[in-house]
């Protein structure tokens, strides 16, 4: 039985065998990569900045099953604290929200060894300034079926929560709790077919935007791309506006907005290459934009420049040969690419989020080419004008 532990005492954790850890750092004050994690099988997805740091959520093999791993870290890559938060089976941790100095991870818990499609959705409280946990972990399971959280919104009166649940035949779940962590209301929404809401969510005005997949056969196939607006505090459907071609698949995994617009990308079947639409905020559509196809591409991240206004995605493509990072600049009014670049090294490399600071970006992700083998997580500081990333 593993218990919860905060990394501020960091002796509490040195008796897991291999502990897996912060690894090496790479590069320079302006482009770094640090590494995290073991020979085993180690990622990093959720990222946010909070006063100047970055907060960075990782699960890590330790040494086989994986516990959560929070840190917090300068913007020079120095690991300022460590906490750890683990039970009897394998954690998994997306989304990261920091807010009024609490950091909010969301994901998903394993219930049993046995069955890999069981798990309960899952909700962590840090204290930015020292990684102690805050009150009681929120968790919503529904017996036998996956349920996780990728979405994280934080008001002034709620958190709002989005994911999926299995129990419904695949619903978006959305949940309402308050600043304490205390439930107040679950909610399915979906249709007899298979959904999911499976990244960001954000709020604008008095309306909660979630993005996903409608409609399909099941977890691995089908449906098209789905964007529902939904009112605050209840959580009901406002509308609904959807795109997908026939004999394909579509689904929206990263949204943002810029508070007028709002700007989603996701993937049109496995091979066919990443799409970026943009709608208004009462789900007109205004473009579609399409990237790759050559080889397997996808993403999940993007974000509305601060400086200029355009459009940031961080993908993924293994076009030429081993999987890279590719971060695409897009025109916010048309969706025209503006410009591309590839990053990565000699084996796999691939991006989970980012967050942008002026002309400044910090992207959590997964690598083979650094670390300590296997799939290693890992963050990563990086300049945009112009481009450059660690040991380029």
């Amino acid at each position: 039985m593993k218990h919860l532990t905060s990394a501020l005492p960091a002796l509490l954790i040195a008796c897991d065998p291999a502990p897996p850890g912060p690894g090496a750092l790479i590069g320079d004050d302006t482009a770094w990569l640090r590494t995290f994690g073991s020979p085993k099988s180690d990622e990093s997805w959720g990222i946010d900045l909070h006063d100047g740091d970055l907060f960075l959520s990782t699960h890590l093999a330790n040494p086989t099953l994986t516990d959560g791993y929070l840190y917090r870290l300068t913007p020079t890559g120095e690991v300022v604290w460590e906490a750890k938060w683990g039970e009897d089976f394998t954690e998994e941790l997306f989304a990261v929200v920091v807010h009024h100095g609490v950091v909010h991870v969301g994901g998903a818990r394993f219930t049993s060894a046995l069955n890999l499609w069981d798990t309960e959705a899952l909700l962590l409280r840090f204290d930015a300034e020292t990684g102690a946990v805050l009150g009681e972990p929120w968790r919503h399971d529904d017996d036998g079926a996956w349920n996780e959280i990728d979405g994280i919104v934080v008001d002034d009166d709620h958190i709002y929560l989005a994911g999926w649940g299995e129990s419904q035949d695949g619903d978006f779940l959305m949940v309402r709790l308050d600043h304490e962590g205390v439930e107040e209301k679950v909610s399915f929404w979906g249709t007899e077919a298979w959904e999911e809401a499976n990244g960001h969510m954000v709020l604008v005005g008095d309306r909660l935007y979630v993005a996903g997949r409608l409609g399909a056969n099941g977890v691995l196939s089908g449906g098209d791309a789905v964007l529902v607006a939904m009112d605050m505090p209840e959580m009901n459907e406002v509308w609904q506006a959807s795109w997908g071609e026939d004999g394909s698949t579509e689904d929206a995994y990263g949204l943002t907005t810029d508070g007028e617009y709002l700007y989603a990308v996701g993937v049109q079947s496995q091979d066919e290459g990443l799409v970026l639409w943009s709608w208004d905020l009462e789900g007109t559509l205004r473009w579609v934009s399409t990237w790759g196809g050559d080889g397997t591409e996808r993403g999940r991240a993007i974000r509305c420049d601060p400086v200029d206004g355009s459009i940031v995605v961080a993908a993924n493509s293994d076009g030429a040969g081993s999987l890279d990072i590719v971060m695409l600049r897009l025109d916010a009014t048309s969706g025209e690419l503006l410009e591309e670049h590839r990053w990565g090294g000699d084996k796999d490399d691939e991006a989970h989020d980012f967050v942008l600071d002026g002309d400044s970006g910090y992207l959590s992700g997964q690598t083979r080419s650094w670390g300590a083998g296997n799939w290693d997580a890992m963050g990563v500081r990086f300049e945009m004008r112009p481009w450059r990333f660690p040991e380029e």
